[in-house]
């Protein structure tokens, strides 16, 4: 279950100093913190609440199990940093919310949650809730002050889905939620978090222990995959480097392929990625926004086919009731009826509306079903389940494109004759499946340019402005990847020198404190001496060496300290080799 990545200013090893899992009790007190603020409490409604499920809450499979299941936060680097303990319970977005807001905290960016497009919209109704609520419980639980804390410090928090689950998401939600159209990001998938389950789950199986003995086998072997990704993070940090030099390259020949392409088609459109990127923003904010009012849009073509043919209406009767609707949906009184200039106006107006923003859809739509087929094509044999997968979303998506293909060809039919976006022909599903253009691509923009629009997206069109705003945000995560590799490897280095004079500290203290005696060198280590490291905080070990009274405490101390040394020293040549 693991559904939060986020970075952290704190070190990654400083987190292997303090216990996995956080408290059952307070995680459980957080929960009822939201569900009280909401009127509803966990113990009387498991599956419901403000704390709703992220997945299946079945109380059948949960009757004989205390702990049944766990959420995790990882950074990056794919190093567990935190774990909550799921009571009784299945998925739900309390237990993300908790580690985000008691664990991150302050300093957080970015989040990567792979239900994120559903979690930022219940995170502003958690909040609001227990901001408003005047629940004593609520008012006096320390988790309020914390919720509000964290809400006021993260303004600026970035949530993302991550990387591979995205792409089954639908395209205004790539918009608004992809890594790939993000271009504060750096080239952090956001699946990190799926990268340490699948290594930790080799090694775990709790399903038979009791509650005490699975979290201590879990954070046992929690701690050893720690201990290798922090061993090999001088090597991994190369990689990276290594991988986003090679994609440099391509990147910006895809990007200046597409600059060329759209500056042939369109030679006198000022296009820029700021004006690309916010106006594609927009039209994604807009179908995110409207997902679930999917009767208004139905309403609105109905109204749309109603006012075109209020001029054939034959019966007198009928006209005036086709007037009198028109009126109270436009919100007219009598005396403010439009002239029929202006009704011609509102009339084109209103087809344009209803065609663009469906052609936007379909747009989004085939996009989406390239990206499938295309994996489709890619997994091999040993990508079955992706590849079964993807099939049933391209089954899916083509379904979703069948109805806006029947909405279409509705609008169309009412479309004065003269009016651009009028098909003589039918619209099929292979105008919009791996096509270089659509059928409305020049009419709209020709009517855009012609009026001297400054919305691109309304000129090339959803599909094309996504592909030029994704290639553009390829080469931006690679700057941004690079010089946040720059600053990582400093701060790399810049630890374990740090640790390294603490630990020559303690020693020097110690030395001081014997006088008279003096301690031989301890060979360098293989670097497998980490783990005797990673259990003590050396600051307490110096200072409790030193008040210490007898010779052989401070000299086995001593020895302790100087594998340490050897540790900090093999991280620094790593770190140097691999540069």
């Amino acid at each position: 279950m693991s559904r939060v990545t986020g970075g952290s200013t704190t070190s990654t090893t400083s987190s292997l100093l303090k216990p996995l899992f956080h408290k059952d009790e307070s995680v459980l007190g957080f929960i009822g913190v939201l569900d009280q603020a909401a009127g509803k409490l966990v113990e009387s409604n498991n599956c419901g609440g403000i704390c709703m499920k992220a997945g299946t809450d079945s109380k059948k499979p949960h009757a004989d199990k205390y702990y049944t299941g766990r959420e995790f936060g990882t950074c990056k680097h794919v190093i567990a940093k935190a774990g909550a303990n799921f009571v009784r319970t299945g998925e739900r977005y309390g237990y993300a919310f908790y580690l985000q807001v008691m664990e991150f905290g302050e300093g957080l960016q970015f989040l990567h949650l792979d239900i994120n497009c559903l979690h930022t919209h219940w995170r502003k109704l958690a909040v609001a809730a227990v901001q408003n609520s005047t629940d004593q419980i609520v008012l006096n639980h320390p988790a309020r002050a914390a919720i509000l804390q964290h809400h006021r410090e993260s303004a600026n928090l970035i949530p993302l889905v991550s990387e591979m689950h995205v792409k089954t998401h639908d395209f205004a939600c790539q918009i608004l939620f992809s890594p790939a159209f993000c271009p504060e990001a750096d080239k952090s998938t956001g699946e990190e978090g799926e990268l340490f389950h699948t290594s930790a789950s080799k090694w775990t199986n709790t399903r038979q222990m009791g509650e005490s003995a699975s979290v201590e086998e879990i954070t046992d072997n929690t701690m050893f995959h720690n201990r290798i990704k922090v061993d090999k993070q001088a090597k991994a940090l190369r990689m990276r480097h290594d991988n986003t030099s090679k994609s440099m390259a391509k990147d910006q020949e895809q990007l200046t392929q597409r600059i060329d392409e759209l500056q042939s088609i369109y030679p006198n459109l000022d296009i820029t990625f700021g004006k690309a990127y916010a106006d594609l923003r927009a039209v994604g904010q807009g179908i995110f926004e409207n997902r679930r009012t999917s009767k208004k849009d139905d309403h609105g073509v109905e109204f749309l086919k109603l006012r075109l043919r209020i001029k054939d209406a034959e019966a007198l009767e009928g006209f005036i009731q086709s007037l009198t609707a028109l009126e109270l949906l436009l919100g007219l009184s009598a005396a403010g009826a439009p002239s029929e200039q202006q009704e011609d106006s509102m009339q084109r107006a209103a087809a344009d509306t209803a065609m663009e923003k469906m052609q936007d859809m379909m747009e989004g739509h085939s996009r989406n079903c390239g990206q499938y087929q295309h994996i489709v094509d890619t997994a091999g044999k040993a990508g079955k389940k992706e590849r079964d997968r993807y099939t049933k979303k391209i089954g899916k998506v083509k379904s979703t494109l069948s109805k806006l293909i029947q909405r279409y060809a509705e609008v169309n039919s009412v479309l004065p004759k003269d009016h651009p976006y009028c098909m003589q022909g039918e619209l099929k599903m292979d105008d919009l499946i791996s096509v270089d253009s659509f059928p409305w691509t020049d009419a709209r923009a020709a009517i855009h340019l012609q009026g001297n629009t400054k919305n691109l997206v309304k000129v090339i069109g959803v599909r094309a402005c996504m592909q030029y705003v994704e290639a553009h945000i390829k080469v931006k995560r690679n700057a941004n990847e690079l010089k946040n590799l720059q600053q990582e490897t400093a701060h790399y280095i810049a630890y374990y020198k740090g640790k390294r004079e603490n630990t020559l500290e303690a020693l020097r203290q110690i030395t001081l404190d014997e006088q008279a005696r003096v301690v031989d060198d301890v060979p360098m280590t293989s670097g497998k001496s980490s783990d005797l490291n990673e259990n003590f905080n050396t600051r307490y070990i110096a200072t409790t060496a030193v008040k210490a009274a007898t010779p052989s405490f401070h000299s086995g101390f001593s020895a302790v300290l100087k594998r340490s040394m050897s540790f900090f020293d093999l991280q620094i040549r790593r770190a140097h080799d691999s540069w």
